[in-house]
């Protein structure tokens, strides 16, 4: 997938192209799992295919502060459940 730069609008054509694995939603009142895969575009994803729906609170994810380590962490674990878990010691 070619790198995207800021924010762009997107239409449901340019969705089904880039072909999202998972898709990333905020958890503040967004739109529940259904609603997101109802939606024809996600619909044909490889993410509606697996359900693959990560919902985390966007001002925590783009907050740019003190918890930016722990909500990357929260990220990743929420992608790669199986690969991040806690440090050995």
């Amino acid at each position: 997938m070619r790198e995207v730069n800021g924010f762009k609008a997107a239409s449901e054509e340019k969705l089904v192209e880039t072909a999202p694995y998972v898709i990333l939603s905020d958890g503040n009142g967004g739109p529940t799992r259904e609603q997101v895969f109802s939606i024809s575009a996600w619909s044909a994803t490889p993410a509606a295919a697996n359900r693959a729906l990560v919902v985390l609170d966007g001002a925590y994810m783009i907050g740019f502060g003190p918890r930016t380590a722990e909500a990357v962490r929260d990220l990743a674990e929420a992608l790669y459940p199986d690969e991040v878990g806690t440090p050995a010691n």
